[in-house]
């Protein structure tokens, strides 16, 4: 069974919504502060994110956010928020990953309810893959809410 299928009984179809746009703001959040180095607030909105994955019945997504969560968290337990220290590749890597499985969480919601909410991430995801790190989260978006 996919992990990832959201149950629609749950909630709502405008509180499934709500969730959704939480998320995907709370995602443009974590990837900026990532980007500015503050990693404890990284964290903080890691755990927003994981929350509303968790009320939205989305598994992979909340399973996988709060992987990352946790060892950003260890990690800046061991090294003192030291980025040069920080394996930031890794970071990149699950944040794309995050995204991925975002997109999956859109597409299912979209598919049920022959709705068409907009991932407005592309930037972000741009953004991470590009090789200018100065670039991540220069889109603008993050600080909107």
């Amino acid at each position: 069974m996919d992990q990832n299928i959201l149950r629609f009984d749950g909630l709502s179809q405008d509180q499934q919504l709500k969730r959704i746009e939480l998320i995907q703001s709370g995602l443009g959040l974590a990837i900026n502060r990532f980007h500015n180095q503050d990693y404890n607030q990284t964290v903080s909105q890691l755990i927003d994110v994981q929350m509303n994955a968790e009320t939205l019945q989305a598994d992979t997504l909340m399973q996988a956010t709060k992987a990352l969560r946790e060892r950003l968290k260890n990690d800046l337990t061991m090294i003192n928020n030291k980025f040069d220290i920080l394996d930031k590749n890794f970071f990149i890597e699950g944040f794309l990953n995050l995204l991925k499985d975002f997109r999956n969480v859109i597409n299912l919601y979209n598919n049920h309810y022959r709705a068409n909410f907009q991932y407005t991430l592309q930037d972000h995801e741009t953004n991470l893959r590009s090789t200018d790190a100065q670039r991540i989260g220069s889109c603008g978006r993050c600080l909107l809410i």
